[in-house]
């Protein structure tokens, strides 16, 4: 067993060498990290054999792949032309700036090639594609086009920065391409409530706005949505549509407790020394119980402004008990186990308020509504993909 262990950890340890060398990348046709990968064992290790046989063969591969990509790219002349060149140059531009950083990898081959040229020539190209590829995705005014439009002018701006106006075009392709959702207030009645409605609601918003904060979509309360003056495109309903407080059940047993081989005397014996005598002590316990009941179904719905419609709608159930046990005894202490005697010490606290039960029932469904709101307002759902 033991011998078996060491061969599987002698081939793990092989296994991890021949891929920090880049043998294996080599051997799939990926001669970019192929490169990177024997670059960085020869840092480690000058002396690699196999980091150098990797080297020697998948730099000159790569420099042949990635300048025909290149070229290949530039004379189809696509719409994206000079950004896709621009990447394959820095490519390998970047693998001439990492052989630099590699005194062991000097002399390995014939010639180290340098791209900055090629890429100072392309990025003003590049920048403008993506640039003409935003304006034209803006200009349609839809939600989602002008979040691809983001994404341009994104790549515009990684491109060339401050390039034209497309700092400013970026947040005006933010702003129409965010969905601007209402969280309307909790309704709950006797307004006795209020207080903790308030409260839920106010933990579901700053939920919604932490976790969404960079994404196509914002959450605003009634009162801003009102202040502003704005028209939301989508209305979060959430309705406790049906709720108890403090249902109140009360629950007294009465049992007999005994406890055999206690001391209950002492007897004095003819040599005149006294003597312990055992028997069973009993005691009768009251154990009262209060329960406060509550429970709830609260309804949450998504609806659109523009066509009135529900576009999905979920009731998650919620229940809360809070519970106090206190008792009293009549008989022998001696009878009771230091638990009864514990509850027996007790006595009657007073309960919580309706609110602070509101407050814990509110709770329980929370986490089922903040799951349901993850799903439907999630990353896949609301932001565009890249498409460039």
């Amino acid at each position: 067993m033991r011998l078996k262990s060491f061969i599987s950890f002698v081939a793990l340890i092989v296994i991890c060498i021949s891929c920090s060398t880049g043998e294996k990348a080599l051997r799939t046709g990926d001669y970019y990290n192929a490169t990177l990968q024997s670059l960085d064992r020869l840092r480690s290790n000058p002396d690699s054999k196999k980091a150098k046989a990797v080297f020697r063969k998948s730099y000159p591969m790569a420099i042949q792949y990635y300048s025909r990509k290149a070229e290949s790219e530039l004379n189809a002349g696509g719409a994206f032309a000079a950004t896709n060149a621009l990447n394959h140059y820095s490519n390998l531009q970047k693998l001439a700036d990492e052989v630099d950083r590699c005194p062991a990898a000097e002399g390995l081959v014939p010639e180290i090639l340098y791209y900055n040229n090629a890429v100072a020539e392309l990025k003003p190209r590049a920048a403008n594609e993506n640039y003409v590829a935003g304006i034209a995705k803006l200009k349609t005014g839809d939600m989602y086009d002008a979040r691809e439009a983001y994404f341009f002018f994104e790549k515009t701006l990684s491109i060339v920065p401050m390039y034209k106006d497309a700092h400013i075009l970026i947040k005006n392709a933010q702003e129409i391409g965010t969905l601007n959702v209402e969280v309307e207030s909790v309704p709950v009645s006797p307004s006795s409530y209020r207080i903790s409605a308030d409260f839920f609601q106010t933990k579901v918003f700053s939920y919604l706005n932490s976790k969404y904060s960079r994404q196509f979509v914002k959450f605003y309360t009634a009162r801003q949505i009102k202040e502003s003056k704005m028209s939301p495109d989508e209305i979060v309903q959430i309705v406790f549509d049906d709720f108890v407080v403090g249902e109140t059940h009360t629950e007294a047993v009465i049992r007999e407790v005994k406890r055999d081989s206690v001391v209950v005397g002492t007897v004095k014996m003819p040599d005149g020394s006294n003597r312990n005598v055992y028997g069973t002590v009993k005691a009768k316990i009251t154990e009262n119980k209060v329960t406060l009941a509550s429970r709830c179904l609260m309804n949450a719905r998504i609806i659109s402004v523009k066509n009135n419609l529900v576009l999905n709608q979920q009731r998650f159930p919620g229940e809360y008990n809070w519970q106090y046990v206190w008792g009293n005894f009549n008989g022998d202490e001696r009878a009771l186990t230091k638990p009864e005697l514990d509850m027996c010490n007790r006595r009657m606290i007073p309960a919580p308020s309706p609110n602070a039960l509101f407050e814990e029932l509110a709770n329980q469904v929370y986490s089922q509504l903040a799951g349901w709101l993850d799903r439907q307002y999630s990353t896949n759902r609301y932001t565009a993909l890249r498409k460039y």
